[in-house]
């Protein structure tokens, strides 16, 4: 009662304000709100006497018509418990005829209780429920990120699903081809590179051209071509998709060992490091280097690129990292 009195006596100092400073109109408008609020909230009060009366002398037809005011008809889980216990009074007094026609009129009037949160909690039930019956349990509860699919446990290889043999020397390196991840493409010291079918593990192509072992290996993210770092001192452009794979391009340039090569997100430009301490941007469509990137002290060993494009990331011997800025060079 105290918040009420409080909040009454705001407005009367707001209306008082307004009239001193001759907003009259706003003045009016704050006077019939506020009128209006007033007369709702003792209406409220009124009805809630009421309808405590009306149960507790048990005069439904009283409790009924208050029921049915804006105050209480959306209150679901207080008219289910009024209902029921008018239900249950009608019942004791053997009145059976009353009991069937409120129960008629309860579910005619589609007032059927539902507890606070149901849905959620059902969805809640139906993870917990698919984390129960997954396959693998781990010690930490798992986070549920989506409900539009069912929950699948991370599960650690613990057996080899396929062997790819062929290579007659070791094999330096191997990555996806493309994005779909039905083919990788290895590299050997035989100076050969191989592409194999992931599922059923044959081999699908041979490329060979390379003069020295493979290093490293990249793929555009379409799959339709891979670039090949070799000890020979080249990087070679492969076309792999169609039927026969061939060599499209040989890219020079470094003086030793290449080390490492890297797609750009474009796919029209490859990034390259190795013996000579020297990162260079190859451009596939003229095949010259368009920029080079100097200032480790030993063998670049790896390159990547970062997401948008703008950024090379290279890893030395010389115990370095270094980011490279592709607009200015630096």
């Amino acid at each position: 009662m105290i918040r009420i009195f409080v909040r009454q006596d705001i407005m009367r100092m707001i209306v008082q304000y307004l009239g001193d400073e001759g907003y009259n109109a706003s003045q009016m408008t704050i006077q019939d709100e506020s009128n209006v609020k007033w007369h709702e909230r003792e209406e409220n009060t009124n009805d809630t006497r009421r309808l405590k009366k009306a149960i507790l002398d048990g005069e439904w037809a009283e409790v009924d018509k208050i029921c049915s005011k804006p105050l209480f008809k959306n209150q679901k889980s207080f008219l289910f418990a009024v209902y029921k216990q008018q239900y249950l009074e009608y019942i004791e007094h053997r009145e059976m005829q009353k009991s069937m026609l409120d129960v008629e009129n309860s579910v005619k009037d589609g007032s059927v209780y539902v507890p606070p949160n149901r849905l959620l909690n059902l969805l809640r039930q139906a993870v917990a429920y698919q984390i129960e019956v997954s396959r693998y349990h781990p010690r930490i509860s798992p986070i549920v990120e989506t409900l539009l699919q069912d929950f699948s446990p991370f599960v650690i290889p613990n057996a080899c699903k396929t062997i790819m043999q062929g290579h007659r020397g070791n094999v330096k390196c191997a990555e996806f081809v493309g994005q779909e991840g039905r083919t990788i493409i290895s590299g050997s010291s035989d100076n050969t590179l191989r592409v194999w079918d992931t599922e059923t593990g044959h081999c699908l192509h041979i490329l060979e051209g390379h003069s020295s072992r493979i290093w490293d290996v990249s793929s555009n993210d379409a799959g339709t071509t891979v670039a090949s770092a070799s000890g020979d001192s080249t990087v070679k452009i492969w076309d792999v998709k169609g039927s026969k794979a061939s060599c499209r391009a040989t890219l020079s340039g470094h003086s030793g060992d290449v080390y490492t090569v890297k797609y750009h997100p474009t796919s029209n430009h490859v990034v390259s490091g190795g013996y000579d301490k020297i990162v260079r941007l190859h451009d596939l469509t003229t095949g010259q280097v368009v920029k080079t990137f100097s200032g480790h002290q030993l063998a670049v060993s790896k390159v990547i690129i970062n997401p948008v494009g703008n950024l090379i990331v290279s890893g030395s011997k010389d115990n370095t990292i270094k980011f490279w800025d592709l607009v200015s060079g630096v």
